[in-house]
């Protein structure tokens, strides 16, 4: 049994951990969610004005809705890019945040033992190993791998890293499904624009 300053000193050490994640849980998701706006904004500022498909001097209308159908698909590939690299950072917050409270709830009833404050030894769980990076992770958000934390694990106790990979690693504290319905919205806004696109060669 661990004297009860230790015991303190770790559950100190959790809370830290976690207000640190959920500030960066936070500060992703509003910088998401920004980037998100624009790229709506744009896309619906491209609906509705008079200027889409934008219309090239001295080229006929079909070449013009080529050219704007690249156009707005450059346009949603930066904006992918952008997403994914804030959603998948706000996906390891979710995971981080939540397992550091599943801790710090199993220890109001289970007080933390030697074991708990030992460095993490283990190898990657083997689905977190064979989902390597795949092309299609571009454009619908992958399940791993997800970035590393500046602190990798081995460095922090076993008890954290066990609760955080405990977590629904592919639903991440629902935090995939709301990145695919994100993405669904602007594959649906990039549909509007092509299909704008086609009808006006028509």
């Amino acid at each position: 049994m661990l004297d009860s300053d230790i015991r303190q000193a770790m559950a100190i050490f959790v809370e830290a951990y976690r207000d640190r994640f959920a500030a960066y849980h936070r500060h992703k998701e509003a910088m998401a969610y920004a980037g998100f706006a624009f790229y709506l904004a744009s896309a619906g500022a491209a609906l509705v004005s008079a200027f889409w498909p934008i219309r090239w001097s001295g080229l006929s209308p079909s070449a013009d809705a080529v050219f704007s159908i690249l156009l707005a698909l450059l346009m949603w590939c930066a904006a992918l890019w952008y997403l994914r690299w804030q959603l998948i950072r706000r996906r390891l917050a979710a995971v981080r945040v939540a397992g550091a409270e599943a801790l710090l709830a199993k220890w109001l009833t289970k007080p933390p033992e030697d074991a708990d404050r030992q460095p993490w030894r283990f190898q990657k769980k083997g689905d977190e190993v064979a989902a390597a990076d795949r092309w299609w992770h571009f454009f619908w958000p992958p399940a791993t791998p997800m970035p590393k934390p500046d602190v990798p694990d081995n460095d922090l106790p076993a008890a954290l890293v066990a609760e955080c990979r405990r977590q629904d690693y592919w639903n991440s504290t629902q935090a995939l499904g709301h990145e695919r319905g994100l993405y669904l919205v602007g594959y649906a806004a990039l549909c509007l624009l092509v299909l704008r696109c086609v009808v006006n060669v028509r």
